[in-house]
């Protein structure tokens, strides 16, 4: 393997300015001996010294990311005098180019990192997220109290935690109740199928599902339906195997919804982010993507009194729920930077703030997420919020969801080239079995130059 910090530090130049943007260059903690003799979960009778400022980096935007912000908000002004949290939002790309940019300069650097398990993966193999083995004793946390593959997804493989879970985030199908009855929702993807071709499947009228060749939500459909079929894209022991039989015969009938004898899909012109135009103006009846969906619906509803889409639901992905249910998800987790985080004080505050996200997950529900924390997702409180009748269909998918390889380095460099595969069948430019040949044989080259 390439040493990676050699590959990183050539890109210092370039993003330098980024990294001037990332911290004041400043060590914003309080100077002299450490005040905390122990990691703790501070209060204002067990700390008195001066206030110590945390910098968290995410990518959250849209409703997530102003549920993260009103969360933060409420925890500055609970803690006020004791810990004052700054945020920077980048994408999720940025934020890790950023992050290994960071790394070598510490004073740059976030105390706390909240991302996805397949992107803090890669994170922990190069040793920039730090182990927080102690958090699950000092806040009392029980495994059995979490859904398992997030509470499992902050191991990596190993014995220790690197992060902790925030959220599920799986892939879940809203529906036009002005299209499809309570009756009439499939729940497999034969249902689907034969529902969908019942429908007027023209551009006067509307489609089934219209079908984004774009790199976008197709690919969990089609990672959740090769899941489905008994397939993944790595093998046990990590190896490239998205471009095998089962993925090329689902793939070839994916294709075959958009063009073949029946389609229920526009043969074209549907790039990423035209599957929700054509869901938001009554022209197709199913749409599929995560539950951050649900708040940007409600508002375009109500600030386009024109659109279309009047009244939505959300119900499981197909054959995402029983006895062999399954479906491609994801976690949003908590962690700190092993960088940055030196003292005793500075682990008890990360700790501090994880502990109130955790137990303020309710904000974090009514942004459009999944909780983590199944004594949350289980409550009245929750189930009497406004958003809980659109996060049900996600919360029964979560609980036979599939977070993926969470435990390799390179599990996300995987999922993306599958889903270029996939957008490279979809549109037309290969085959499925030259698409996914082709980018399967690009995974593995990538893999092995890291």
């Amino acid at each position: 393997m390439k040493d990676l910090k050699l590959k990183t530090f050539g890109l210092l130049a370039l993003f330098g300015s980024t990294l001037a943007l990332a911290g004041c260059g400043e060590d914003p903690q309080p100077a002299g001996p450490d005040p905390l003799k122990d990691v703790t979960i501070i209060t204002k009778d067990n700390y008195t010294g001066p206030s110590i400022t945390l910098s968290l980096w995410h990518g959250f935007t849209d409703s997530d990311g102003n549920a993260m912000t009103k969360l933060i908000s409420e925890f500055n002004k609970e803690f006020k005098g004791l810990i004052t949290v700054v945020q920077k939002v980048n994408s999720w790309d940025d934020m890790i180019t950023n992050l290994i940019l960071a790394n070598m300069q510490p004073k740059t650097a976030p105390d706390l990192v909240f991302m996805s398990t397949d992107r803090a993966a890669d994170m922990v193999g190069q040793g920039i997220l730090g182990t927080i083995d102690d958090y699950e004793t000092i806040v009392g946390a029980n495994s059995k109290d979490y859904f398992a593959d997030a509470w499992n997804g902050g191991k990596y493989g190993t014995e220790h935690r690197y992060t902790f879970p925030l959220d599920m985030h799986p892939c879940a199908m809203y529906y036009n109740k002005d299209l499809v009855s309570e009756d009439e929702i499939p729940t497999t993807w034969e249902e689907f199928f034969n529902l969908c071709k019942l429908m007027p499947n023209n551009s006067s009228e509307y489609y089934g599902w219209t079908i984004p060749t774009g790199y976008s939500i197709t690919k969990d459909v089609f990672y959740s339906m090769v899941l489905q079929n008994g397939s993944d894209i790595l093998s046990e022991r990590h190896e490239i195997i998205f471009d095998n039989q089962v993925n090329k015969d689902t793939l070839s009938t994916l294709l075959s919804w958009k063009n073949g004898e029946t389609p229920i899909s526009p043969l074209s012109g549907v790039d990423e982010g035209g599957d929700a135009d054509f869901f938001k103006n009554g022209k197709s009846a199913f749409y599929f993507d995560l539950p951050g969906h649900i708040n940007t619906f409600l508002k375009d509803i109500e600030d386009e009194p024109a659109m279309k889409l009047k009244k939505f639901g959300v119900a499981p992905l197909p054959g995402s729920t029983g006895d062999f249910g399954t479906a491609s998800g994801g976690s949003h987790q908590m962690g700190i930077m092993e960088a940055k985080v030196k003292s005793t004080l500075q682990r008890s505050a990360c700790y501090t703030f994880m502990k109130y996200v955790e137990d303020n997950e309710l904000i974090w529900a009514e942004g459009g997420n999944v909780p983590a924390k199944l004594s949350v997702v289980k409550s009245d409180e929750l189930k009497q919020s406004p958003i809980y009748e659109y996060l049900k269909g996600f919360i029964d998918t979560s609980y036979n969801s599939n977070i993926g390889h969470y435990d390799y380095r390179y599990s996300y460099c995987a999922y993306n080239w599958m889903g270029t595969a996939v957008k490279d069948a979809l549109s037309g430019a290969k085959t499925p079995e030259e698409a996914l040949d082709y980018n399967a044989d690009k995974a593995r080259k990538d893999i092995a130059a890291q």
